[in-house]
C-alpha cells in the first residue's frame, strides 16, 4: 500500500507521536474542510508536521520540549512518519476532555478552544498508531499545502512499508486504547 495523502498537524504532535508519549489526535477541521467539517477519509496517512497555530503555551509544561523554535512555515516539510486509525470517536463532554487528559499534551485553555471552536460541529477524538516511515519524505510548501487544511495529497507513491515497525508493541498500543476508549465513552 502506498501513502497518497498526508494530515497537516502540530510540529510539536507529530514529535510526540513519533516518540510514542501520544496516541490520540483532536480534530474539528480546518477552515478549508467544506460543510461537512473534518472527516476520516484515509485509514491511513502520513504526518505532515506545520507550525501553524502551534503554541507552545497551549501545552502542558512537560510536552513543552517537543516544540521546535520558530514559528514560520519552513520551505519544506519532512515527513518522517505515519499513522493508522484504531478509533473515532465523538467527544461527548467537555468534561471527558478532561478525563482524557493522561493520554494528550494539550492543556485546559487549547481544551476549551477546540471545545468552543464551531460549537455545531462535534469533536473527534482519532486513536491512533504511529509508525516511522521507512524513507523520508521532503514535501515542498506550496500553495496547495498550505493555509487551514487538514488533508494534503502528497505527489507520488510515498513507501510505506515502514508502517509495519510501529512505534510500541501491540500489546501496549491494545492496552492504551482500550483505556481510551474506555474514558471516552463513560
Amino acid at each position: 500500500m502506498a501513502l497518497d495523502v498526508a494530515l497537516k498537524e502540530w510540529q510539536s504532535v507529530c514529535r510526540l507521536l513519533a516518540q510514542g508519549r501520544q496516541s490520540v489526535l483532536l480534530r474539528k477541521g480546518g477552515i478549508q474542510e467544506g460543510p461537512g467539517g473534518f472527516a476520516i477519509k484515509h485509514a491511513a496517512f502520513a504526518l505532515l508536521p506545520t507550525r501553524l497555530h502551534q503554541a507552545a503555551s497551549m501545552l502542558r509544561p512537560k510536552f513543552r520540549d517537543a516544540v521546535e523554535p520558530g514559528d514560520e512555515e519552513p520551505a519544506r516539510f519532512d515527513v518522517t512518519h505515519g499513522c493508522r486509525v484504531s478509533d473515532i470517536h465523538v467527544v461527548p463532554s467537555r468534561d471527558t476532555l478532561d478525563r482524557l487528559s493522561p493520554f494528550h499534551p494539550w492543556n485546559a485553555s487549547y481544551l476549551d478552544l477546540r471545545w468552543n471552536y464551531r460549537p455545531e460541529r462535534p469533536l473527534y477524538l482519532v486513536v491512533v498508531r504511529t509508525f516511522a516511515l521507512s524513507q523520508a519524505l521532503v514535501v515542498k510548501n506550496t500553495h496547495e499545502i498550505a493555509g487551514c487544511r487538514s488533508w494534503v495529497p502528497l505527489a507520488g507513491d510515498v513507501d510505506s512499508t515502514g508502517l509495519d515497525e510501529p512505534v510500541f508493541d501491540s500489546s501496549k498500543h491494545e492496552s492504551l486504547r482500550n483505556r481510551i476508549v474506555e474514558t471516552v465513552t463513560k
